[in-house]
């Protein structure tokens, strides 16, 4: 029997953890290992140190905050984007255990235009359109947003693996090719 748990020492201590109270108790052929889907997270939480990530954290947030405090410019923003796409709602970025970056980022990717022109349109009337409008054009964090989304593309696909009932080495081989 093979067991997925955290590494806290709850789950995996040596004297009192859970680990070893089933091994002694359940199954002394028990293996337990540390969660793939928590390894992920933690290799990613090492990644967003980085103030490049915090950048697009930081813009992820003002998008989400910027449309969400308000239904009527959310409202304008979808009828602004409808006349030229589906106008999707901003999507927002939880900070929890798992990543939940892929998304938000993509939604800004997707709807880049629409957001630099509704900005654009609306910059005299609100100041945080025109900060959020800077920091939509700022060319670093565009070339950082870039190379993020496939890092977190494969890493989400990581940690759906992770998550499931029987994980096999083979299923993250064949979907890393």
């Amino acid at each position: 029997m093979c067991v997925g748990v955290e590494g806290a020492s709850v789950m995996q201590g040596n004297k009192n953890g859970l680990c070893v109270q089933l091994e002694t108790s359940v199954s002394l052929y028990m293996i337990p290992i540390h969660c793939m889907g928590h390894i992920l997270n933690l290799a990613y939480k090492i990644v967003t140190i980085d103030t490049c990530v915090a950048k697009v954290e930081e813009l992820i947030d003002k998008v989400y905050v910027y449309f969400s405090k308000s239904s009527k410019r959310n409202i304008k923003f979808q009828q602004f984007a409808l006349e030229k796409s589906d106008g999707k709602r901003m999507l927002k970025h939880v900070e929890n255990r798992w990543i939940s970056m892929f998304k938000p980022i993509e939604g800004v990717f997707e709807q880049y235009k629409f957001l630099t022109g509704f900005l654009y349109q609306n910059r005299r009337d609100v100041d945080r359109a025109k900060d959020l409008l800077y920091h939509m054009i700022n060319l670093e964090i565009l070339l950082i947003l870039y190379e993020m989304i496939p890092m977190l593309f494969e890493m989400n696909k990581l940690i759906n693996i992770a998550q499931e009932r029987s994980i096999y080495i083979i299923d993250f081989i064949s979907e890393r090719k």
